[in-house]
């Protein structure tokens, strides 16, 4: 018999071919359980699947089988590697040695870890269900020795790192990104998009940006008497009014509607009675602080104030709310659309819609400098208090007109292009 053909059907060749494919399971393995989307795994899991759970158990901590796969993978390359050199003494004698060398690392670079790992990745759901009850007995197997390992790693990481606390697995960035991502793909409509999108942008949001203007605060002197204090509230509907002493830049204190109901009988009461403390805020200040400061301190409304110590605003935690998940029904809203397209070509506004989201539906370059707000800057333009039907360019691409006033505040104002524009929405009136 030739010694060749003996030696290729000999144990020891099979040997060799069954720990390369170990050692493709255990790069497979790897790749796939670090891979596995969990949002689909837990809902495998929710439907009573076994092998689901028991992923979910072996991913809480996955220095473990990480271990017991590294060890089970370096030990079988190890093995491959003697039996492969074994083989090839036999076959060419001493040169043998850098022959096996050489061909072992082809065939574990290829079949050991790219071709397992690039279809681990491809199926990665599949796989990590298929093998991780095999993975879970290696784990519990190996545990003495991949706690040993854990543990002189962690002592080399201290020595290293200093002890420092491990960084985030996921960024703010990695998911901006995948919110971005959910949106192209179809998973998230575009409300959804908008609304995960306003959560990261609730860190570079002002005050100023959130807040009640100063013209549309209602508030109630220092000195009102109960009866007032239901007038107003009965006249208005807000849940809580700011109470002030002479003035507007002097307030000191809220009052909810709850302490009102509570002693509106007693005419003995005064307001300095039921008042509630209020939260000073400077206008520039970003209403994630504003609303961590309002939770601490359990205060519902907070004065804004500018530069000079006068009142330009009030916040609540509906304003924060609206701030995040867009405009809603509530105490402030009527049934009146804030952005509404006329069959003319006309775009009706309201008065406190920011010009920075209408140059971004529009693309009309109105100046951004000098005013936040179609009125504020209708104001601005004119250099004294709007009246109805004003008419006056916004800027080279727009002309507006007012069309509703509030008191001094400009309460709808009404667009018209003066070039074609792409509007990107559009709410068209009945």
């Amino acid at each position: 018999m030739d010694p060749d053909s003996s030696i290729l059907g000999s144990w020891q060749t099979w040997l060799l071919l069954l720990l390369i494919m170990a050692s493709a399971f255990f790069s497979g393995s790897e790749t796939a359980l670090m891979s596995v989307n969990r949002l689909r795994l837990r809902a495998a899991a929710d439907q009573g699947n076994p092998r689901a759970r028991l992923l979910l158990k072996l991913l809480e901590v996955p220095d473990k089988f990480i271990t017991a796969i590294l060890i089970g993978n370096n030990v079988v390359n190890i093995l491959a590697s003697s039996v492969a050199t074994a083989l090839a003494i036999q076959l060419w004698g001493s040169v043998g040695t850098g022959i096996a060398a050489g061909v072992m690392t082809i065939l574990l670079l290829t079949f050991g870890e790219i071709i397992p790992k690039s279809l681990a990745t491809r199926f990665a759901d599949q796989v990590a269900l298929q093998i991780v009850p095999v993975i879970h007995f290696l784990t519990r197997l190996l545990t003495p020795i991949a706690v040993l390992f854990n543990r002189l790693s962690s002592l080399i990481a201290k020595l290293v790192g200093g002890g420092a606390e491990p960084t985030s697995r996921v960024t703010e960035e990695e998911i901006q990104t995948l919110i971005n991502l959910g949106q192209e793909e179809g998973v998230l409509d575009d409300h959804e998009h908008s609304l995960l999108r306003s959560i990261f942008d609730f860190t570079e949001t002002t005050a100023e940006e959130v807040m009640v203007p100063r013209i549309d605060i209602v508030a109630i002197p220092l000195d009102a008497d109960i009866n007032e204090l239901g007038e107003v509230f009965a006249e208005h509907r807000f849940s809580r009014l700011p109470v002030y002493d002479g003035t507007l830049d002097n307030v000191v204190g809220s009052v909810h509607m709850k302490d009102y109901i509570r002693n509106k009988d007693n005419p003995n009461i005064k307001l300095e009675d039921i008042l509630r403390p209020v939260l000073f805020v400077p206008e520039t200040l970003d209403i994630q602080t504003v609303f961590a400061r309002m939770q601490r301190q359990r205060i519902s409304t907070a004065i804004v104030l500018d530069e000079y110590g006068q009142t330009v605003g009030m916040i609540t935690p509906s304003d924060i709310t609206e701030e995040i998940m867009g405009r809603f029904m509530d105490e402030h809203d009527t049934d009146v659309e804030e952005f509404v397209t006329l069959k003319e070509g006309a775009i009706e506004v309201d008065g406190g819609y920011l010009i920075e989201d209408l140059n971004e539906e529009c693309d009309f370059d109105i100046p951004v400098d000098t005013a936040n707000t179609v009125g504020g800057y209708v104001f601005y333009k004119l250099g004294r208090l709007p009246r109805v039907n004003d008419r006056l360019p916004l800027s080279d691409k727009v002309e507006a007109v007012v069309t509703e006033m509030n008191g001094k505040r400009v309460a709808k104002v009404r667009l018209f292009p003066t070039v074609p524009i792409e509007r990107k929405m559009t709410t068209p009136a009945e």
